[in-house]
């Protein structure tokens, strides 16, 4: 055998090349067992790291023929790799060893939730046209909670678009001696009755999102969509001192509210904890609204957990801006809690 540079070099890189194909064989064989038994190359990398580190002859032929084969088995690792991670997401029996992977968790995931929230609920709403009211959910009718809402919440999150529509029912209820005047679709509560008030609250919630910024764990993108509150109030008073007629009166309202703004998320703990914010503002014809929440899910099993959020939203309508002759504004704040499926 020559002692040549070339000869040395040659040398060394076929014994480093059989060290990096010996570690390539183990990793596979642990990680994708299924994938390394199941392919031919796999009996030729086991027959080369068998074969002992015989040292390169003095033809450099043969050192060239076995660095092409080197090559071509680290280049057949490679694509059984990436076959490898579509096997984790195509077979159940890896699915159940790898729970919830970065690769599965930025594929198209569905979520389906019910939850459970109590949010504080005020403002006032005024309407100076055909059918005249007046009044304010707190300082007059002295609203309040009735018990806990329930809704249901669809997700879909896409590698570069997802969608959320929301649900969801809340019952206030008041009870209240007027220190003043309240009118409800041209009827009149004066001062000193006893009123009686309910309000039942259903909101929809529609939302795109468009991904701007991905990454493995993480994205922000930009959101539009609608938010519509079907309010119906029901009123009944009676005055205990004066000889005024009982008074009965309801009054249904719509608001709309378009969404614009952003939204980020986080993925941590294998996927395990998600993370969702948003943020959104409106300014239109006078009128503007914005709307901050946050929400934490943790799936304590690959496709089932709890989720837990946060949101607080303001809602402000001068008179004459969005709706002639209407003014209203509100504010909505609370936090609720649920669980979450994912699939």
């Amino acid at each position: 055998m020559k002692n040549t540079p070339l000869h040395r070099l040659a040398s060394y890189s076929y014994q480093v090349a059989h060290i990096r194909v010996q570690l390539g064989m183990t990793a596979m064989r642990k990680q994708c067992p299924q994938v390394f038994e199941n392919t031919g190359f796999a009996r030729v990398c086991k027959n080369f790291c068998a074969s002992r580190l015989i040292p390169i002859k003095r033809n450099l032929v043969s050192g060239m023929l076995k660095g092409t084969v080197v090559v071509m088995l680290l280049s057949a690792m490679a694509v059984a790799d990436g076959s490898c991670s579509d096997n984790i997401l195509k077979s159940t029996t890896l699915n159940r060893q790898v729970p919830w992977t970065n690769a599965r968790a930025n594929a198209g995931q569905w979520y389906f939730g019910i939850y459970g929230n109590s949010p504080e609920f005020s403002g006032h709403y005024l309407d100076q046209g055909s059918e005249k009211t007046n009044f304010d959910l707190n300082n007059s009718l002295y609203m309040d909670t009735e018990k806990t809402g329930y809704g249901l919440h669809m997700e879909y999150s896409g590698s570069r678009f997802a969608f959320s529509v929301d649900y969801g029912i809340q019952d206030y209820t008041g009870n209240n001696r007027l220190e003043r005047q309240v009118e409800i679709n041209n009827i009149i509560f004066v001062p000193g009755m006893d009123v009686t008030s309910s309000l039942k609250n259903t909101a929809f919630d529609i939302n795109g999102t468009i991904k701007l910024l991905r990454g493995a764990q993480a994205w922000l993108g930009v959101d539009v969509g609608i938010q519509a509150w079907y309010m119906d109030l029901v009123a009944s008073g009676v005055h205990t001192f004066l000889p005024i007629a009982p008074a009965e009166a309801n009054k249904s309202i719509v608001v709309s509210i378009p969404q614009i703004g952003i939204s980020g998320n986080f993925q941590g703990l294998q996927n395990r904890l998600v993370i969702n914010g948003r943020a959104h503002f409106m300014a239109l014809k006078g009128a503007s609204s914005n709307r901050f929440s946050a929400d934490a899910r943790y799936f304590f099993l690959h496709w089932l957990g709890g989720r837990v959020f946060w949101e607080q939203q303001n809602h402000d309508e001068p008179y004459d801006s969005m709706h002639k002759n209407i003014e209203q504004k509100y504010e909505r704040k609370g936090i609720g809690f649920g669980v979450v499926a994912r699939w």
